[in-house]
């Protein structure tokens, strides 16, 4: 009787396994069989049986026709340093997953391209392109979020929305709900396109305003450097202090926040918070950065929240009057677009299905049980 042989792609197999961060070793354990046979298939060595396959899937939460697609899922991707924000205990696999999950969004982006023209990022020639290490200074810093607010006339007002002004910028930000994982955020660009992924989970409106702001922050300072320069600890260290001097800068004006100043009392500056959009943290660090007040009354405004508060439960940050999330708005007025002209349905490729993405990015609006087209958006046209 002959065996029947099914096409398996060892890339897309092993792009599946990163995504949810499994070992060769833990597929072996959960499939039955040596890690040696695992390493054959993901090395393209050896195909599994078809049966194999099937349970592949399942495992890795996969659709069958992604292990056996003919094309491989970002085989032809130029990608720069991905740039995270996480915690110290944040783990190689992790991260590894998350530059994944930015991978198959950036393909996704270019599925839609098929249809809508995808935008591209508006300051190219703004941002800093030195490959070389360089410790920034303040003022180089501060001109870079002066460029961003006077591109978008906000003078020294606050921002009201910064996830529009990202998108608006032509950056592609996505939120993402990983309750188990130390990251925070990834910023990475492919081929061109810039994606930030921010990771929402147990995050307040006025956090993801900060990371959003911090991550670009990267993108006009630190988008030229590699990786070897990023993951060097004391580096690493020093960029990050820079991209949040930036989100300081960008979401605090001086001369707009010193007007609104009416002391620097705990009080005074709980009642900021709605205003600006930011933390009572921000608040405090930046009227320290700015020598409002010394480093005693930072460490006592600290104290003070803590007690009252919780530097994880501010005010506004939950209940009745809490600051509301900015969500992305531009890939979902796509997908509104697609519905209304019935082309959504083609948006699959690479064995790639709709349910697939949905489960991947849930906040997308791609599986609704009704055609709501008033949230398309007019300077959406077809592709001819």
């Amino acid at each position: 009787m002959n065996e029947i042989r099914v096409r398996f792609n060892y890339e897309n197999f092993s792009f599946a396994k990163d995504l949810r961060g499994f070992t060769a070793v833990k597929i072996a354990e959960k499939i039955g069989t040596s890690t040696a046979e695992v390493s054959y298939w993901l090395n393209g060595k050896k195909a599994p049986r078809p049966e194999k396959i099937f349970t592949l899937s399942r495992i890795l939460q996969v659709p069958v026709r992604f292990l056996t697609a003919a094309d491989s899922l970002g085989a032809n991707i130029s990608n720069g340093t991905p740039l995270f924000r996480s915690s110290s205990v944040t783990t190689k696999k992790q991260q590894v997953s998350f530059e994944k999950l930015a991978v198959f969004y950036n393909e996704w982006i270019k599925q839609l391209g098929k249809f809508v023209q995808i935008p591209k990022f508006k300051f190219e020639d703004e941002i800093r392109k030195d490959s070389f290490f360089q410790i920034l200074g303040n003022s180089f810093i501060k001109e870079k979020a002066n460029f961003v607010r006077n591109a978008f006339n906000l003078a020294d007002n606050p921002i009201a929305n910064v996830t529009a002004l990202l998108e608006r910028s032509g950056v592609f930000v996505v939120f993402v709900n990983e309750e188990h994982t130390g990251i925070n955020a990834l910023t990475i660009r492919f081929d061109g396109r810039i994606i930030i992924l921010i990771n929402i989970a147990s995050q307040s409106a006025a956090r993801i305003r900060f990371s959003l702001a911090h991550e670009l922050g990267h993108v006009f300072l630190h988008l030229g450097y590699d990786r070897r320069i990023y993951n060097t600890k004391e580096k690493h260290k020093v960029m990050e202090a820079e991209a949040n001097e930036f989100a300081s800068e960008l979401l605090l004006p001086e001369e707009g926040l010193l007007l609104d100043l009416m002391g620097t009392g705990l009080k005074s500056l709980v009642t900021l918070k709605p205003h600006w959009g930011v933390s009572v943290q921000t608040l405090i660090m930046r009227l320290n950065a700015l020598g409002i007040i010394d480093d005693n009354q930072k460490i006592n405004l600290f104290r003070e929240l803590s007690r009252k508060y919780s530097r994880k439960d501010e005010p506004f940050d939950h209940g009745n009057g809490a600051i509301s999330i900015e969500y992305p708005s531009w890939c979902n007025a796509v997908l509104a677009f697609l519905r209304k002209e019935g082309l959504l349905a083609q948006v699959e490729w690479n064995g790639i299905n709709l349910m697939f993405v949905q489960e991947l990015f849930p906040l997308l609006d791609i599986i609704k049980d009704s055609d709501d087209s008033s949230s398309g958006s007019p300077f959406l046209r077809l592709l001819k």
